[in-house]
């Protein structure tokens, strides 16, 4: 029974590409369609990983570095979208100025997480032994306290991780100023903000949704005096 050959999901500005086979990755590299530099994913995969480790992998000839002082090289893919192989350092110098931000805010997420886990173990130690954790305490206290805890440690936890990507992106995108590690770091922050502002929608409902129950209340308590 043979193997099927591995499929391969290129990044671009407006999406991926894909999939392509190995072959065809090494077709396009040779045609100079496609820069030994642009980053692949696999079809079951999330790291991300540049075209010319991927072709060593598997056994194929990995084209020559690029030549620094060469001019930039130009990422063409399939569908006419053409990307540049080179970003402007103006647009470096802020992303540059950013990081160290975004990686300490990322650092303190992940101590939050951290210890946010510590109050889940600690709610759930409650439950279980009320009369050792603490003489006022119960069950349902301390599933009440694990619950809320446990919350936190899933939205920290992924705000973290998309902030540490995004800085992580940054790193990437300074050491080869390419579009499509540009294309990975603002993905990051993508998701980062999309997460932000779906918590954000949540936390607006729930206290308008008490608002209009303490509305409610007070109202319907003065019409039954």
């Amino acid at each position: 029974m043979s193997v099927p050959p591995s499929q391969w999901y290129v990044q671009h500005s407006s999406g991926e590409q894909g999939p392509l086979s190995t072959q065809e990755l090494w077709r396009l590299v040779q045609q100079g369609q496609l820069s030994p530099e642009s980053l692949v994913r696999g079809a079951e995969q999330t790291r991300w990983q540049t075209v010319r480790e991927v072709l060593a992998s598997e056994g194929y000839a990995v084209p020559q570095a690029d030549n620094p002082y060469a001019a930039p090289m130009a990422t063409v893919v399939q569908g006419g979208t053409t990307l540049s192989g080179d970003v402007a350092p103006e647009v470096l110098q802020p992303l540059a100025q950013t990081r160290p931000w975004v990686m300490f805010l990322a650092i303190l997420g992940f101590i939050a997480t951290g210890l946010m886990g510590i109050g889940v173990v600690v709610g759930l130690a409650a439950a279980a032994f009320p009369p050792v954790v603490s003489s006022s305490g119960g069950v349902v206290e301390g599933i009440l306290v694990a619950g809320v805890y446990y919350v936190g440690v899933l939205l920290y936890g992924f705000l973290s991780w998309y902030l540490f990507s995004y800085a992580r992106g940054i790193g990437r995108l300074l050491a080869s100023p390419t579009v499509p590690h540009l294309v990975v770091a603002l993905q990051a922050q993508r998701s980062f903000w999309r997460l932000v502002g779906i918590v954000t929608l949540v936390v607006v409902v729930v206290y308008a949704s008490l608002c209009v129950f303490g509305v409610g209340v007070g109202v319907i308590g003065s019409l039954t005096r």
